[in-house]
């Protein structure tokens, strides 16, 4: 045996070991990649039209990608609706596919086979295919015409039949009896044949009359005063309560009144603002923040509530809300709204306008000074005469 024949026979002897070794790997990849399909219809007998829910479920020994093979054929079924689903169960993967199809056709009595292809992480593709479905199609047309003709069968059937003689009735007043017969009639009793039905005498009474039943009137009236009674009391006691929180949200933030008489600390500070002569030097914005400053600081004084840190529209508020004694809400408008106008709106009045101001604030506080209500004591009056 020569050398090239030699090198020939153990080629091929490794080109069979290489096959086989091949054929063996494939086997076993086969053999892994093992794809299971179920296919389940939720109804299996339905009308003409009704949609039904094709479920087409694909498990595998690990994780893969399903497709329909070509363009999806559903004849005679139309596709309505489609969706997909992905779940892992222990080591299987599962893919599920849902179709909601539905057929006008009585004789679709079979879901067609559809073929899918599988493909695998590394490329590896397979085919499998759904199972063959049998439903059962039924039409309400038909089950109509169905029931109409056994119908029709059964009142021909009754009308075949032989009728049944019923017997003669003789329908007689209360305590009337039966007279005789009238020339040329025949007695009932020798009209009576043995074969012919023999005649029933039927008395009729009537029945007495029911008595009216009363009618009962449910009335809720009571309940209704009740509530509206017991939505007043609380609607009350509401109102109270927020009265009563803001009264004492008031007292706590309104400052303690000075020992001094709030009227002479007001007159003196008028004084002072007097003696500056802003108007005549046209610094009126200082004359009217000045001016603001101490009617609001004797309003806070003399009636124990927040008026330095209340804007004008809450005092006035304050005002027409709690009655304070001696105090003109119009008054107040009138020294504080030109004062607003000149601190926030940067407007300029006229010299006249805003000397004007000061004799009406002088008027305020003399109007509403606590010694006219009440009696003076001596170091008022000393303060005062000083």
């Amino acid at each position: 045996m020569t050398a090239t024949s030699l090198r020939t026979i153990v080629g091929v002897l490794v080109v069979a070991v290489l096959l086989s070794h091949c054929a063996v790997a494939q086997a076993v990849d086969n053999k892994q990649r093992d794809i299971k399909v179920d296919t389940w219809v939720d109804h299996t007998s339905i009308y003409v039209g009704d949609p039904v829910t094709l479920r087409i479920t694909f498990t595998g020994p690990e994780q893969f990608e399903v497709q329909p093979k070509g363009a999806l054929e559903l004849e005679p079924y139309e596709l309505l609706d489609q969706r997909r689903e992905f779940m892992q169960q222990g080591d299987d993967h599962v893919n599920i596919l849902y179709y909601t199809i539905t057929s006008f056709d009585l004789e679709a009595t079979e879901v067609p086979v559809i073929a899918f292809e599988t493909v695998f992480p590394d490329g590896v593709k397979q085919e499998v295919s759904s199972g063959l479905v049998r439903v059962t199609m039924k039409s309400l047309l038909q089950e109509q015409a169905m029931e109409e003709a056994k119908k029709q069968k059964q009142q021909q059937a009754a009308q075949q039949k032989p009728a049944q003689q019923q017997p003669q009735v003789q329908l007689l007043p209360q305590g009337q009896q039966p007279g005789p017969p009238q020339p040329g009639q025949v007695p009932p009793s020798a009209q009576q044949q043995p074969d012919e039905p023999q005649q029933v005498k039927i008395e009729l009474k009537p029945r007495d009359i029911k008595p009216q039943l009363p009618l009962k009137h449910k009335s809720y009236w009571v309940f209704w005063a009740l509530g509206a009674i017991l939505a007043l009391i609380l609607l009350v006691l509401l109102v109270n309560r927020i009265r009563s929180r803001l009264d004492e949200r008031e007292r706590k933030a309104a400052p303690e009144p000075p020992k001094t008489p709030a009227h002479i600390i007001a007159g003196r500070r008028l004084s002072q603002l007097q003696n500056e002569h802003y108007p005549a030097r046209h610094a009126y914005r200082v004359y009217h923040f000045a001016l603001s400053e101490i009617v609001r600081e004797y309003l806070q004084n003399r009636y124990a509530f927040p008026a330095l840190e209340s804007t004008t529209a809450e005092i006035t508020a304050y005002i027409r809300r709690k009655y304070p004694q001696g105090l003109d809400e119009r008054m107040v408008q009138d020294i504080l709204a030109p004062c607003d106008y000149v601190k926030f709106a940067g407007f300029t009045p006229s010299q006249e306008d805003a000397e004007a101001l000061l004799p009406l604030a002088v008027e305020l506080v003399e109007r509403t000074r606590e010694d006219r209500y009440t009696s003076p004591t001596p170091v008022q009056t000393s303060e005062v005469s000083s």
